[in-house]
């Protein structure tokens, strides 16, 4: 008798556990579509707050604004643009923080350093949203990144702040030697290669290294040097400026190599030149930066100094010439 009891308990409990899944899995459902037959918007839960409003030089800071959305929508993009005198460390993220009935809150995040002392003007951060259906409006939303002030570092007694002057290749020569002997030998392979090819097709051909493609494989080695930990991020920093201003003196005829960076900086913003204007901001970011871990003794950052790379990979890629200019007259 007390075993059919219990069985007629478990028979209950069993069906009750049933009802509850189903009718919970129908009031998501019903909140679902309740949500996409309202056409209910997406909300701003605040503004963008940053996570001080002071900073030292150098010092991450981190910019977040917060998002309700019904379940049927979310962000799917984020782009920042900073006040002058702030650098993403990376590109923005978008990540989940949260869910209730019928919504769910996301977070988009950004991450910055300034590179100069003083107060960093005000940003601004767009953010999309996905298109459910054709009535869906708010698909992109524009809000201001607040300014920041920023600090000097704290130096010691035998700290001494050194003036900017430019970046002597010769000056480093040494500290690279071996690093160059590699991507000598690399190279010196690469050519004697092709050299055998040439001289089995029987062509008489001069070997060129156009610039782009000098300095793409300058770019990789330091990369994988870097990753390797062969190369410290100090000299990864000086090695990636040299490599910029080689290939910037190389394929436009400036004098990169020859100016110091408040020179070659002052006659881009008033002679103009060749360059596009679209890569003008981050040689100004990066350049500065670099100057501030020779010269201001500040911390290099592994982050910055990989965006870093990849800009001047899509720099380098972006301004060779195509390949009927390459056809018709080599470098422009």
């Amino acid at each position: 008798m007390a075993l059919g009891g219990l069985k007629k308990l478990l028979l209950t409990a069993a069906v009750v556990l049933t009802a509850l899944v189903i009718a919970g899995v129908a009031a998501a459902g019903g909140l679902y579509w309740y949500g996409v037959s309202r056409n209910q918007p997406v909300k701003a839960l605040t503004t963008v707050k940053l996570s001080t409003a002071e900073a030292r030089l150098g010092q991450e800071v981190t910019a977040i604004i917060s998002f309700k959305c019904p379940w049927h929508r979310k962000p799917v993009g984020a782009q920042a643009e900073l006040g002058k005198g702030a650098v993403l460390v990376e590109e923005p993220v978008i990540r989940p923080a949260g869910i209730g009935l019928g919504y769910r809150i996301w977070q988009v995040v950004v991450e910055m350093k300034a590179y100069r002392t003083g107060t960093v003007p005000s940003g601004r951060l767009d953010v999309q949203f996905n298109r459910y259906n054709e009535k869906t409006a708010d698909l992109k939303n524009e809000f201001m990144i607040p300014p920041l002030q920023v600090v000097p570092l704290k130096l010691n007694a035998a700290q001494k702040l050194e003036v900017a002057e430019a970046i002597k290749p010769e000056a480093l020569q040494q500290a690279y030697l071996k690093y160059f002997i590699a991507g000598g030998a690399v190279l010196l392979l690469i050519i004697i290669w092709i050299a055998i090819i040439l001289l089995r097709r029987r062509k008489e051909q001069k070997i060129v290294i156009t610039p782009w493609a000098a300095a793409l494989l300058d770019l990789s080695q330091l990369r994988d040097g870097m990753r390797s930990g062969s190369v410290n991020l100090e000299k990864c920093f000086f090695r990636l400026t040299d490599i910029v201003r080689g290939y910037l003196e190389n394929r436009f005829a400036v004098k990169a190599t020859q100016q110091t960076t408040y020179e070659f900086l002052h006659d881009l913003r008033e002679h103009g030149g060749p360059l596009p204007d679209k890569h003008r901001p981050f040689l100004e970011e990066f350049l500065t930066a670099a100057d501030l871990v020779k010269f201001a003794k500040l911390p290099p950052d592994q982050k910055i100094l990989n965006n870093a790379l990849d800009k001047a990979e899509k720099l380098v890629n972006e301004t060779r010439p195509g390949q009927e200019e390459q056809n018709d007259g080599g470098q422009k």
